[in-house]
C-alpha cells in the first residue's frame, strides 16, 4: 500500500506547475533526443532562460548533481541542477 501512495505523491508533484515547466525546458534542451542533457545543452538552457551566472557556477552545479560521473544530466539530476541553480540566484 505504500508504494502506491509513493507513486500517488510522485505524480501530484509531477502535475506541479514548476515541474511541468522544468520538464517542457528539459524536452526543450534535450535537442539530441538522448533523454538526458549534455553540459553544452544545460549551458545553452541556462542562457535562453536569461539567467545571468558564470559559467564557473554552472560547472560546480552540474558535477555537484552529476552523481553517477556520466557527464550528462538525466531528468531527476536536471530538477536537482535547476533547484540548486535558484538557490544560488536568490542568494
Amino acid at each position: 500500500m505504500s508504494a502506491c501512495l509513493k507513486h500517488i505523491q510522485d505524480e501530484l508533484k509531477f502535475m506541479d506547475v514548476d515541474y511541468r515547466f522544468l520538464k517542457s525546458k528539459f524536452d526543450e534542451a534535450d535537442t539530441d533526443n538522448s533523454g538526458n542533457l549534455s553540459r553544452r545543452e544545460i549551458f545553452k538552457l541556462v542562457s535562453s532562460l536569461n539567467i545571468d551566472v558564470p559559467n564557473k557556477t554552472i560547472n560546480s552545479i552540474f558535477e555537484e548533481v552529476d552523481r553517477d560521473k556520466s557527464g550528462t544530466l538525466e531528468y531527476h539530476e536536471f530538477i536537482q541542477f535547476m533547484e540548486k541553480l535558484r538557490n544560488r540566484c536568490l542568494t
